[in-house]
């Protein structure tokens, strides 16, 4: 039996992870939140370059994309949308951008979680 030598080095899967909104509430009291992530990967040296946060209504419209940001933040990265309203659930989804010693620029897919708003004064 030959050895066939794989076509192109095997990449770490990057993903997203503990998604987080004001530090792990399920309902937040603010209209501007604040998002953040981990990242999950077999590969130590994987720092994120990029990323890009959207919001949206329960019903799907989208309210608010951060565009593709430049940096390494993970933690309490500010909503920039117009304030969102009381009572009600949103959906948010982060994607990232990482590069790593052994590979060139990787896009993660879209990761989703829920959040709801508290009743505002």
């Amino acid at each position: 039996m030959a050895f066939v030598p794989l076509l192109g080095a095997l990449r770490a899967v990057v993903v997203p992870s503990n998604l987080s909104v004001e530090y792990g509430a399920a309902i937040v009291d603010t209209p501007l939140p604040r998002f953040s992530w981990q990242l999950q990967s077999a590969d130590r040296a994987v720092v994120q370059r990029s990323f890009e946060i959207r919001v949206a209504a329960e019903n799907g419209t989208l309210l608010w994309s951060s565009g593709v940001v430049e940096g390494a933040q993970q933690l309490h990265v500010e909503y920039a949308g117009a304030p969102l309203e009381g009572d009600r659930t949103y959906n948010w989804s982060v994607c990232v951008w990482t590069a790593s010693a052994a590979a060139s620029a990787e896009r993660s897919a879209f990761v989703h979680a829920t959040f709801g708003t508290a009743f505002f004064d």
